[in-house]
């Protein structure tokens, strides 16, 4: 795996991650 890979992969994870919580959130209100 080269480290550009990881790097999108975990920028991706993170946006995912992020995107969840926030819609986590807003559902919980």
């Amino acid at each position: 795996m080269t480290l550009s890979f990881v790097a999108k992969a975990s920028i991706l994870m993170l946006f995912l991650g992020s995107t969840l919580y926030v819609h986590l959130r807003v559902r919980a209100r």
